[in-house]
């Protein structure tokens, strides 16, 4: 009987229009990151000024913002405060292992 519901129901769900845009989205998001990674070095290294670290950062948050808005700007997703307290400590771990820096995510 379990299973007759679920196959009603299935089609009613929303997961499955969910992967495709956030998958594009993050696709999208990693070559944004793969954009600011290759900054890095100038950033770490004292070569850019302030102002022009500033224009960079704003041109990746443009960047991040209108990918989200073409690729999943229409959908809505289920907000779980474990999982993202889970994706803030994997972020983190991620800087301070790749980047030996120490950041805090405030929600």
């Amino acid at each position: 009987m379990l299973a007759q519901v679920i196959t009603v129901a299935k089609p009613f769900l929303p997961f499955k229009k969910r992967i495709a845009p956030l998958r594009a989205a993050g696709y999208a998001y990693e070559e944004i990151f793969l954009k600011a990674e290759a900054q890095w070095l100038k950033v770490s290294g004292g070569d850019m000024s302030e102002s022009g670290i500033n224009d960079l950062l704003f041109e990746f948050k443009t960047d991040q913002a209108k990918a989200w808005k073409k690729l999943a700007g229409d959908i809505s997703l289920p907000k779980s405060p474990s999982l993202r307290e889970e994706c803030d400590r994997q972020t983190a771990e991620y800087f301070q292992h790749n980047y030996h820096v120490a950041v805090t995510i405030n929600p």
